[in-house]
């Protein structure tokens, strides 16, 4: 009936036997991955880089210390100091006009710089 189904296995029916397309193609694809995989690593190790570089320029700021602000002399915390303790109107208007006002908002331009704004 079926002349077909009666056939002989020679051994060589093996689908890819002999044409190379069986487990060797599997050893090609390592390299795209070990490829892929030293980019991301490099990619990292520059960001790392870069962090680092950052991070070592915010270091560098030689701005005074908060000890040495504090230390250093005021002078106009020093003529606040000096005025008079008097409540007469005469010695109120004296003190008034040897209190400089002009430069008190001199530093407020500089917080933004000074705060990354």
């Amino acid at each position: 009936m079926n002349d077909n189904m009666n056939t002989t296995n020679t051994g060589n029916n093996t689908p890819g036997a002999g044409s190379g397309s069986g487990p060797e193609t599997k050893e090609g694809s390592a390299g795209p991955l070990v490829g892929s995989t030293i980019v991301i690593i490099i990619i990292i190790l520059g960001g790392l880089y870069f962090l680092n570089q950052r991070a070592s320029d915010d270091a560098t700021d030689t701005g005074p210390t908060g000890d040495e602000i504090r230390l250093e002399e005021d002078s106009a915390a020093l003529d606040l100091a000096a005025q008079s303790e008097s409540d007469e109107v005469g010695d109120i208007e004296t003190d008034l006009d040897i209190t400089e006002l002009d430069d008190l908002d001199e530093e407020l331009g500089d917080i933004d710089v000074e705060l990354n704004f």
